[in-house]
């Protein structure tokens, strides 16, 4: 519970950060990567997304746009 608790902690102060960053940049320089969430203990990594093809691309781009499926 405290690897839990502490990990937490880290990803709120790397979010303060990061926005402290953000805020305080130009717009013209490259901009930061927003940070990666510490792994918890006994939790596995964050899940792979296939990516969509072209027909499901197709599909969704109907449906955004008012279209029937």
């Amino acid at each position: 519970m405290d690897q839990h608790l502490l990990a937490g902690v880290t990803d709120s102060l790397q979010q303060i950060q990061y926005i402290l960053v953000r805020a305080n940049s130009d717009s013209k320089g490259p901009k930061p990567k927003r940070p990666e969430p510490m792994r918890r203990p006994g939790v596995g990594g964050p899940k792979k997304r296939d990516k969509i093809n072209e027909a499901q691309a197709e599909t969704l781009f109907k449906l955004i746009n008012g279209g029937a499926a």
